[in-house]
């Protein structure tokens, strides 16, 4: 408009202004909407409390101002019952075609005024006493929406099939048809009716409260994890993440009831994590989450976290982070440790380097020391955990403290000290990365999470000499 120049600007916007002082204008308008207003008149009082869920406010009366005894649920759901659409239809003046048109009209203006038109299927879900204090453009478009709720039920109550909502969308919309982009997206092809949709849907507009429920052995691990990721989050707690810890303590009996139960909580976090010392156990309780998770919607038939891809060779396989790239883990759902968490990522000498450290900031422990060669001799005797054994002999050496406060301060380490004894990363810091990473992800990774692997295992297998994975597509995480 304006590469003609504000003159021509200035024309348009008076022709616009000549047309608006002819005294039909309004009339005209007015008459565009006063068959669908009819319509909307005819039948909101039997459809709009069934929409709105407005029907338990009040009583329902009769001409003479008597109670019927029925509130407007019951009044609603008998009318309909009784109503002869048809009738109705041809009392109105309309057909089919007209309420599929005027259905249309309602979808095209909500389309181009709606303001929450990305935010829709979380409004939907609003409660609808929240909705009814909206003012404005917002309100105005929401009037809409339950105005072509009533020409949909109305429509589909007289030809008793079709859905004009979605005739609409595939009618105007190039790709993938609205109930596939809401099966991909959030696990159902129907939102509308449907509470089930709700996590998919807080976790799409990323608030859903649980990301993760991490299953652990003790205290210290949780500690641990949670100081390696707090770190390289600037700070974030397990609860501003969404990570709920669990902790199962000292072997006891865990029977089927128990992994049950665990089956069914799979449709609140998005993931388990289990992160245990006994492989038998972690190996059992990983396959009874592994078998109920499917049985759940939204998660039916969809992978979530695949198993781990087929080997290739005898190359110890690349996880986390290398050079620039991040390769997911091979067990996504357990850590299993050998021995500990504190055996399989600290030598003696640094869990003593750690406890001397914290002994050094305690001001009432004085002259104080712990060898490796202590350490060693006495976990060799005992068959008790590395850090039980150290937290004893401290003891002995007048520096109480907890198992729990030792792993956060080996925690810390580990971020400050990366590389193990050995020369490469701690196991830990892959187990930290791998958690944080859960609680970004998609509730439904799809099957992308082992992209980066498959291309891996492609070029070695193809490759004469193992060589190390070549940087691949970025993981859904990265994207995140």
């Amino acid at each position: 408009m304006l590469a003609g120049g504000t003159q021509q600007l200035s024309e348009h916007l008076a022709g616009r202004a000549e047309a608006l002082r002819d005294p039909e204008y309004p009339g005209r308008i007015v008459a565009g909407y006063r068959e669908v207003e009819l319509l909307l008149t005819r039948t909101q009082s039997l459809f709009m409390p069934l929409i709105r869920g407005s029907y338990r406010r009040e009583a329902i009366f009769d001409r003479r101002g008597e109670p019927t005894g029925q509130d407007t649920e019951h009044w609603a759901l008998e009318q309909l019952s009784g109503l002869d659409y048809a009738q109705a239809a041809e009392q109105c003046g309309v057909t089919e075609d007209d309420l599929e048109q005027h259905h249309d009209a309602l979808q095209m203006e909500i389309d181009r005024n709606d303001p929450l038109k990305k935010w829709r299927d979380l409004v939907d879900r609003v409660d609808r006493r929240k909705i009814e204090a909206l003012t404005g453009d917002v309100r105005r478009t929401q009037d809409l929406h339950d105005a072509a709720a009533v020409l949909r039920r109305w429509h589909r109550s007289l030809t008793g099939e079709g859905d004009l909502l979605e005739e609409w969308d595939e009618s105007r919309h190039f790709g993938p048809t609205r109930r596939e982009v809401n099966k991909a997206r959030y696990g159902f092809e129907e939102l509308r009716a449907n509470r089930a949709v709700l996590p998919g849907i807080l976790d799409h507009f990323r608030i859903y409260p649980w990301k993760v429920m991490l299953i652990a052995e003790g205290e210290g691990d949780v500690a641990m994890l949670e100081a390696i990721v707090s770190h390289h989050t600037m700070g974030r707690t397990f609860a501003e993440l969404g990570i709920v810890p669990h902790v199962m303590g000292p072997p006891r009996k865990r029977n089927q009831q128990v992994q049950e139960l665990l089956g069914a909580l799979w449709r609140f976090p998005n993931y388990f994590f289990l992160v245990f010392d006994d492989e038998n156990t972690a190996a059992t309780w990983v396959a009874e989450l592994e078998r109920y998770k499917p049985d759940h919607a939204p998660f039916e038939g969809i992978p979530l976290l695949e198993p781990e891809p087929a080997q290739v060779g005898d190359d110890h396989p690349v996880e986390g982070w290398s050079g620039d790239s991040y390769y997911p883990k091979r067990r996504p759902g357990a850590e299993v440790w050998q021995e500990d968490i504190e055996a399989d990522n600290f030598s003696p000498t640094e869990i003593c380097e750690v406890i001397c450290q914290m002994a050094t900031r305690d001001e009432r422990i004085a002259d104080f020391s712990l060898t490796a060669e202590e350490l060693t001799e006495a976990h060799s005797r005992s068959g008790k955990g590395i850090a039980e054994v150290a937290k004893e002999l401290a003891e002995d050496k007048t520096f109480p403290f907890s198992k729990v406060d030792l792993d956060r301060e080996l925690g810390r380490y580990a971020v400050t000290c990366r590389q193990g004894p050995d020369g490469s990363d701690r196991r830990v810091l892959v187990v930290a990365e791998h958690l944080y990473r859960l609680t970004v992800a998609h509730r439904q990774l799809r099957g992308r999470l082992r992209e980066h692997e498959r291309e891996a295992l492609q070029a070695r297998s193809s490759s004469p000499k193992s060589e190390a994975p070549a940087r691949g597509a970025e993981s859904p995480d990265r994207e995140s």
